[in-house]
C-alpha cells in the first residue's frame, strides 16, 4: 500500500490552487481552478538516490507556475568538520511542465541534530529566497535565486538561539523575515 500525504498548497496568480502530494516514489502536483475543479495532475520522480525524500516547500510564481523544493538531504560524510545540506528546486510553468531543475547545496557547520528542512518565498521582483534549515541547530543558510534558478547571493544569518524550527516570511522591499518558532 503506498504511503501518501499532502505536503503543501499555494494559490497561483490566476486564482487556482496547486497542492503537492508526496507518494513513495514521486512528488505529485495537482492543480484545481477557482471553483475547485480539476485542471491537471503531474508526477515528478525523485531526482535523488536517497529513498527518504518529499516535497518540502512550494511557492507560486507570477506566471501561474510554481517552484517546488524536494529531495532534501543532509550529507554527513564530511563530518566532523561540517555537513552538506542539499535541496533540489524544480520550476514549473502554469501547465505543470518542468522549466528547470537545480540542486543547491551548502556546507554548514556541524548540526547538533539534523532533520533538514527547506522553505521558499517568492518576491514581487520575481526573485526567490530559499531557507536551508536543520532541526536543533544554530545554523541556517539563505540562498537568493532569480527566476532561472541562478544564485544571486547566499548567506549564513547569525543565530544565538538553538531553534527548533525556523521559517521564512516575505518582507518589505523584496526582503525576507527569518522567523524562529
Amino acid at each position: 500500500e503506498p504511503n501518501a500525504a499532502f505536503a503543501n498548497a499555494v494559490e497561483t496568480s490566476d486564482g487556482s490552487v496547486l497542492a503537492a502530494l508526496n507518494l513513495d516514489t514521486a512528488n505529485y502536483l495537482v492543480k484545481l481552478d477557482q471553483n475547485g475543479e480539476f485542471v491537471w495532475a503531474n508526477a515528478y520522480p525523485s531526482s535523488s538516490t536517497d529513498d527518504t525524500w518529499r516535497a518540502g516547500a512550494l511557492t507560486a510564481t507570477a506566471d501561474g507556475g510554481a517552484i517546488v523544493l524536494h529531495d532534501e538531504y543532509l550529507d554527513i560524510s564530511t563530518a566532523p568538520n561540517y555537513q552538506t545540506f542539499e535541496v533540489t528546486a524544480t520550476r514549473l510553468d502554469a501547465a505543470g511542465q518542468v522549466m528547470w531543475r537545480r540542486k543547491y547545496n551548502a556546507p554548514v557547520p556541524m548540526f547538533v541534530s539534523a532533520f533538514p528542512h527547506a522553505s521558499i518565498v517568492t518576491h514581487p521582483n520575481g526573485e526567490h529566497t530559499i531557507l536551508l534549515h536543520g532541526f536543533l541547530t544554530y545554523h541556517n543558510v539563505l540562498v537568493r535565486i532569480d527566476d532561472l534558478g541562478n544564485v544571486i547571493w547566499s548567506t549564513y544569518p547569525d543565530s544565538n538561539v538553538m531553534d527548533s524550527e525556523a521559517d521564512l516570511l516575505p518582507g518589505p522591499d523584496n526582503g525576507v523575515l527569518l522567523v524562529y518558532l
